[in-house]
């Protein structure tokens, strides 16, 4: 497989089984290679794992036990790493907003979402 024709992969980040399984049906038909992580450091291996193979979207979530969406984006950030980053949260307050989009996030959206807000993410940014 060409680089050209190659599946673009999209990591979909939620500590909510619902969530990454919902995640899972809005992307099937897109062809993309969807990762699925259900914590932060999940996340961060999955990121680590695939730094040869650019990860082409990552969707996070901000709250999270233990290692939170934001301990990822300040990971993300501080590693240089190129992915866009779309954060997602059930509540989006304007200092959130502020304090991701200086973490590198490119867009904030707020669940629930619907099917065709993250199919226009994806192609949007992949």
């Amino acid at each position: 497989m060409n680089k050209l024709t190659q599946r673009k992969k999209i990591l979909f980040v939620d500590d909510n089984k619902d969530i990454l399984c919902l995640a899972n049906m809005m992307l099937q038909g897109l062809h993309v290679e969807l990762l699925l992580a259900s914590s932060g450091q999940e996340a961060i291996d999955i990121i680590n794992n695939n730094a040869k193979s650019k990860i082409d979207l990552i969707f996070l979530d901000l709250m999270m036990p233990k290692i939170t969406g934001w301990d990822v984006l300040k990971f993300i950030k501080d590693s240089k790493i190129q992915s866009p980053v779309v954060v997602q949260t059930g509540v989006m307050y304007e200092d959130d907003l502020q304090k991701a989009k200086k973490l590198g996030a490119v867009k904030c959206i707020t669940k629930p979402y619907t099917k065709k807000v993250i199919k226009h993410l994806v192609d949007q940014y992949v």
